[in-house]
């Protein structure tokens, strides 16, 4: 016979509450002023930067989106789970 594989849903949640505590505390600071440096080097170092306040940007949108993904789809198996034992 085939497994049966069984969703812990409140262990499973309380590490995804976890996750999103984690992700709340992520801070995307603001590059310091450099005053009127223009210097190449300055230069780069300043684009750079806005490129890694970019790419952060973009990680903690795309990781709400996951875990709310992930927290639907969580409830949906659980409410799945349920109509399935009320059989």
């Amino acid at each position: 016979m085939g497994k049966t594989i069984k969703l812990n849903y409140e262990s499973v949640m309380n590490e995804l509450n976890a996750l999103k505590a984690a992700k709340d505390n992520i801070v995307v600071k603001e590059m310091k002023s450099v005053g009127d440096n223009r210097l190449e080097i300055t230069e780069m170092m300043k684009n750079q930067e806005m490129e890694i306040q970019q790419l952060m940007t973009n990680y903690v949108q795309l990781l709400t989106k996951q875990i709310a993904d992930t927290e639907s789809n969580l409830k949906q198996l659980k409410a799945q789970d349920e109509m399935m034992a009320r059989r």
